[in-house]
């Protein structure tokens, strides 16, 4: 491949993924998403600090005070968000006997529950989780 080929493939993938967060940010806001305006709203900030690769990592102080709600509310919001599937969290950079920051993956609820669906569908394909009509053995 050459130099313009590379960087043709490059702008074209960035362009997607691009694409893939204003198509999460539209989710979030339709009708589609979450019910509760003040987990939309931390939803939203949360994508701000967003790369393209839809990761992120503003501190739970920061999102506080960019939506005007207590760090306790965000972290009781992002722990429902993250139930809800359209986040996950990896604590990040371990110093001083804690974790020192959070990174954060803008997920959609509905490939989290289709992806957790054919994961438990495999299992049972594979003999490794026993199907509700077998008998149970004492």
């Amino acid at each position: 491949m050459d130099t313009a080929s590379v960087a043709r493939a490059s702008v074209l993938h960035d362009q997607s993924a691009w694409r893939d967060l204003n198509r999460w940010r539209r989710r979030v806001i339709s009708d589609a998403g979450p019910k509760q305006s003040t987990m939309r709203l931390l939803l939203l900030v949360l994508a701000t600090h967003s790369d393209a690769n839809l990761v992120c990592y503003p501190s739970e102080r920061t999102l506080a005070a960019e939506t005007a709600l207590t760090v306790r509310s965000v972290r009781t919001h992002l722990k429902a968000a993250e139930c809800d599937g359209w986040i996950s969290r990896t604590p990040a950079a371990f110093k001083r006997g804690r974790w020192w920051h959070t990174v954060y993956l803008l997920t959609n609820p509905a490939i989290s529950r289709e992806e957790s669906r054919s994961a438990h569908q495999s299992a049972h394909e594979r003999n490794d989780v026993p199907s509700r009509e077998e008998p149970r053995s004492h």
